[in-house]
């Protein structure tokens, strides 16, 4: 298991068990690096790199029979409607599904649709000598209780960067090759259809059921660089309008918070496409703002 797989474990472990929120985060590394939960009152950001709409509601679901909270706020970026964890073809993706939510649901519901994870090395109990459960839940309580279950609390965005250098330091030149790279990656998405589709029906899946519990649903498309954006294709923000519409006219309920438009520095980021802790602090006091949390 991973250093960071386990890091990320640790931290939802501990939200599931010991913090009793009002207001709830999840999604992408859009969410996790984007939202500065120690701004927010009563708060919990459950979102991690690459988790993907599926284990993002069941992460919501299985904390609210933990702790009845009020607001849930799921973000992303466009393209993540496409995205499903469980049917990527890369290792280290796929053992984040082996290390992280096969510990936390069990059977078919951790694996989603994957059939062949790596191995996770260590079992939930040793011929009765040890209880891995208790410990993890001892281990996570003492990690994050002392920074009050902030992700970030002894440890900062530049740390998780995706490239050797700090964002500050590329050149414009640099900053345009890496942000080509890291859109035509993603452009590639949008050739899963199936995920597409279920991904669809799990979010209309879940905005009843946050209106069936009284439950205040928000969606956040997180701003990118311009050099990220000018080669993200335009056909992912067309289709997300087109199903977020159509959700609507269902009478499906939600807010949107849409901040393509709204203007962030590049000093604000710590990659092509993510927020670093300056422009979290800003994002999430406009989020306060607007939806009154």
């Amino acid at each position: 298991m991973s250093g960071v797989n386990t890091y990320d474990y640790m931290y939802l472990n501990y939200h599931l068990h010991n913090k009793a929120v009002s207001t709830v985060f999840i999604g992408s590394s859009y969410m996790n690096f984007g939202i500065d939960v120690s701004l927010v009152d009563k708060a919990a950001n459950l979102a991690l790199a690459s988790q993907d709409i599926y284990y993002s509601v069941m992460l919501a679901k299985k904390l609210y029979n933990h702790t009845k909270y009020k607001k849930v706020f799921l973000g992303g970026y466009y393209y993540t409607i496409f995205s499903d964890l469980s049917m990527t073809k890369d290792h280290a993706e796929l053992a984040k599904i082996s290390d992280i939510y096969s510990r936390i649901f069990s059977g078919a519901e951790g694996f989603h649709h994957a059939i062949c994870l790596p191995d996770r090395s260590e079992p939930d109990r040793v011929n009765g000598i040890y209880d891995k459960k208790r410990i993890d839940n001892y281990l996570s309580k003492k990690i994050f209780g002392a920074t009050d279950g902030n992700y970030w609390g002894s440890i900062n965005r530049e740390m998780h960067r995706m490239y050797p250098k700090s964002w500050g330091d590329y050149t414009d030149e640099e900053k345009q090759e890496l942000g080509k790279w890291r859109a035509n990656c993603h452009n590639k998405s949008i050739r899963y259809k199936s995920s597409f589709k279920e991904n669809l029906d799990i979010l209309c899946a879940f905005m009843t059921w946050c209106e069936t519990h009284e439950i205040e649903l928000n969606i956040i498309n997180f701003p990118v660089t311009k050099f990220y954006r000018r080669y993200f294709s335009d056909e992912f923000s067309q289709i997300y309008y087109e199903c977020l519409e159509r959700m609507r006219m269902d009478g499906l309920k939600f807010n949107l918070y849409d901040f393509e438009s709204v203007p962030f520095d590049d000093s604000d980021f710590v990659d092509t496409d993510h927020l670093n802790d300056c422009g979290a602090r800003k994002l999430t006091s406009i989020i306060l703002d607007m939806a009154r949390c």
